[in-house]
């Protein structure tokens, strides 16, 4: 069974007593879009006329149990805690699926590259990124995503949408993740730890980078010499004032760009600070 998006709506299934039977038997039925006919044909689900109505949306759920875990889109509810990193999950069933990662346990390999999923739906989206294929288009903008949950995330930035909040201050955003992030400013949490000595991070972000000082690894290249890097924005920055490079060469495309003006940057670090007092930002939009 493949990973359930935590941005995306789940379906409904069985009546149960419990969410484990619930998550482990999950069979969409409701909104077809989510499972094949051949699954629902496999599993022959049958539900009688009772429905739950969502009190927010338009969703009805064929038990109180399914409808409890569906609202957990519109609250933001992550129940299940990874004990080893502390990361939060809408489903049991995801937060099983993360556990794998830490066991290193990734058995479906890609035949384009040394890449290792957990699961089948996982090694699917990978694949797309050799193909570059980008099947989920925004109707609102020339937006595409790999997978269906990246485009939920990225049309809150049309609808100003903020589902998300910190239990401890007024900070709201769009994704789940960011709440994750801004958390450990308040605890102090460093889940990330180095093998090879006492650095500690926040991001797993940081970690990689940090790693590659132990192993030496300088997998950024300038395309005018043999100067190396361990990440990406320092290669962008040399290749700015490279001795080698051509003088009638274009100049380089600033990678990360500003959602609601033209503004771009070499950093993505200034282009998200640059977004929160963008004059061309939506008011609806700010964060609060």
């Amino acid at each position: 069974m493949g990973e359930i998006d935590d941005d995306e709506v789940p379906c409904c299934s069985k009546d149960v007593e419990r969410e484990d039977d619930l998550l482990e038997r999950f069979v969409p039925v409701f909104v077809y879009s989510a499972a094949t006919v051949k699954q629902l044909k496999r599993l022959g689900t049958r539900h009688g006329p009772t429905v739950h109505k969502c009190s927010q949306c338009d969703y009805q759920a064929p038990s109180r149990t399914v409808l409890v875990i569906h609202t957990r889109k519109h609250t933001g509810e992550k129940p299940f805690q990874c004990e080893l990193c502390q990361k939060k999950f809408s489903y049991k069933v995801n937060l099983n699926r993360h556990m794998l990662t830490h066991q290193d346990i990734r058995k479906f390999q890609c035949d384009l590259c040394k890449y290792k999923a957990t699961s089948k739906q996982s090694l699917a989206q990978h694949r797309l990124t050799h193909t570059g294929e980008r099947p989920f288009v925004c109707d609102q903008c020339d937006y595409s995503a790999i997978a269906k949950g990246k485009l939920v995330i990225h049309k809150r930035s049309h609808t100003g949408e903020k589902p998300f909040s910190c239990t401890l201050c007024d900070y709201r955003t769009s994704t789940s993740s960011h709440v994750t992030r801004h958390m450990r400013f308040h605890t102090g949490v460093k889940p990330f730890v180095c093998s090879e000595c006492d650095y500690q991070a926040a991001r797993k972000g940081d970690i990689t980078v940090h790693m590659r000082t132990h192993s030496n690894e300088r997998p950024f290249g300038c395309e005018y010499c043999s100067y190396k890097a361990i990440q990406r924005s320092t290669i962008t920055q040399h290749m700015k004032i490279c001795k080698e490079r051509p003088s009638t060469s274009q100049p380089i495309e600033k990678p990360y760009g500003c959602e609601y003006c033209s503004y771009r940057s070499f950093e993505r670090g200034k282009v998200t600070r640059h977004m929160k007092t963008c004059k061309e930002r939506p008011s609806t939009s700010k964060e609060q």
